[in-house]
């Protein structure tokens, strides 16, 4: 902006100042991005930004996902959070422009190419729609609260989600996941309706759940532990150092894995214990292969593995295992992992790749 303001406190009423202003206020109104720079430097949300805002916040309370209704039959969209089939593609998409004629009128046999494009203000798929209630159901609690002088030996009575009960058996709390209050007996043991919480100690990481940072002590269990329960496997901060042995099977839909700036080091690779061949849809891979990382037997998406040192290096030469495995799996990222010694960094069978983000 040619306009020069002053820093003079507000309110001012100096012309260069108010000059100023009338163009932020067309920034405010018209700009797309999300935020604008007032005279004294600080930064507010356009109204493109409190429109995205607002999005999000609605996308926290789950998508609506249309019945009886697709791109094929057409439909019309009245919330930002309904999101809309495609048979092209097996993808629902939501749509993130305005909603101000009264709805998003979609005509029979359209696609999101067709009815405002897919991008930012247009469509945007939201895979199979169910990430939402996925963090709504599992997504880790800023705090748990630790059930004083009672255990699963003892029994008690869960009340609420944060409540967390102790297992002397393997020592680690669990949270109930089913309907509650729910009355637990004495002597009873955690079955499929407790997921493990670890220590409890925010936040999770591998350390959580027994992980060992100083490479010592083999670390695969505790790793799986926390994949299995909490769909993400999260190293701790720092230069942690872990020994592992086996491959850390991830599953499933919409899962993580952060290795930060961890190294990884396996001495005496052991096989996944899969069967020696899996399906994956077009045909058969190995499936008891040595790695650090591999998808198992079932359908894998959305998944993500990120960081970590993956060093292999002093393995037996001829017995070396590989990065990351990807027998069978869709849509997935693998971002800034190194490795080192391995028989490859990733080697990817039946794996094919659209989901960028």
């Amino acid at each position: 902006m040619a306009t020069t303001p002053t820093q003079l406190p507000v309110p001012s009423e100096k012309p260069q100042d108010l000059k100023f202003n009338a163009g932020k206020v067309d920034e405010f109104v018209t700009s797309m991005g999300w935020t604008y720079t007032d005279r004294l430097g600080n930064k507010h949300y356009t109204v493109e930004g409190i429109r995205y805002l607002a999005q999000e916040v609605m996308d926290a309370f789950g998508y609506i996902t249309l019945t009886g209704v697709s791109f094929t039959t057409g439909a019309t969209l009245t919330q930002p959070n309904e999101v809309l089939f495609s048979e092209d593609d097996n993808q629902y998409y939501k749509w993130t422009g305005s909603f101000a004629a009264g709805g998003k009128d979609v005509p029979a046999n359209s696609t999101p190419q067709s009815t405002g494009g897919i991008g930012p203000g247009a469509w945007l798929s939201v895979g199979d729609a169910s990430v939402r209630p996925w963090v709504t159901q599992n997504f880790e609690s800023a705090e748990y609260k630790k059930l004083q002088n009672v255990s699963f030996t003892t029994g008690t009575t869960i009340q609420t989600p944060d409540e967390v009960l102790f297992n002397t058996a393997t020592g680690f709390y669990y949270q109930y996941k089913g309907v509650l209050p729910v009355t637990v007996a004495p002597g009873s043991s955690p079955d499929a309706n407790w997921r493990c919480v670890g220590d409890a100690n925010y936040p999770l990481t591998v350390s959580s759940f027994g992980a060992d940072r100083t490479g010592t002590i083999d670390s695969s269990a505790a790793f799986q532990l926390m994949y299995d329960n909490m769909r993400r496997c999260v190293a701790d901060d720092g230069d942690a150092i872990y020994l592992v042995s086996k491959p850390l099977i991830l599953s499933g839909y919409y899962s993580y894995v952060d290795f930060k700036t961890a190294a990884l080091n396996m001495v005496e690779p052991v096989s996944s214990g899969l069967p020696e061949y899996i399906s994956t849809g077009y045909g058969y891979a190995p499936g008891n292969v040595k790695a650090f990382v591999m998808t198992g037997d079932g359908d894998t998406r959305f998944f993500t593995i990120t960081g970590g040192y993956l060093d292999a290096h002093l393995s037996p030469a001829n017995d070396r295992p590989v990065g990351i495995y990807l027998p069978r799996a869709v849509n997935y990222r693998i971002i800034n992992v190194q490795a080192r010694g391995c028989k490859s960094t990733l080697w990817a069978k039946s794996a094919w790749q659209r989901y960028q983000g």
